[in-house]
């Protein structure tokens, strides 16, 4: 991502509350510049055609995704509680060694001063990406595109 693109989208989030608004910022700083390396590493990224798209329907199974959500955002910082997630997509793909998959969905993060908060959420625990950030579409190719560029399996 161009810093002046995480420029404009900081001064977007920056119309949440403060503390909201810099850990996002910061977020998406830094899931940018890792983005960066990997393709100046990793070369050209796996095409999408291998990747499978699917809602994630079991309530075990999204509640278990949601729970991962909360691990992680009580990681980056005390910004508040998620109070629920729709829209959970499972973006996985299938290889001769296993199955990697990443989870998406669009969540509502109440901040300490009670604002609710519409956000992205995506994760890859198996390499260990969490981002969240502005949810431009709550549609499942909102949601796909979103995990696409930051929360890719096994990139």
């Amino acid at each position: 991502m161009e810093p002046e693109m995480i420029s404009s989208k900081c001064k977007v989030i920056r119309s949440q509350p403060v503390i909201l608004s810099a850990i996002l910022c910061t977020v998406l700083m830094a899931g940018a510049a890792i983005a960066s390396k990997a393709v100046a590493v990793g070369g050209s990224p796996v095409p999408d055609s291998i990747y499978k798209v699917s809602e994630v329907t079991n309530k075990k199974q999204a509640d278990h995704i949601v729970d991962q959500f909360r691990v992680q955002l009580n990681r980056l910082a005390s910004v508040g509680t998620i109070d629920s997630c729709s829209n959970i997509i499972e973006y996985s793909e299938e290889a001769s060694e296993g199955k990697d998959e990443s989870f998406g969905a669009i969540c509502t993060i109440s901040s300490h001063n009670n604002r609710p908060l519409v956000v992205m959420m995506c994760n890859d625990n198996f390499v260990g990406k969490f981002t969240l950030g502005g949810s431009e579409s709550h549609t499942r190719e909102g949601i796909s595109r979103f995990i696409q560029k930051n929360c890719r399996p096994g990139g």
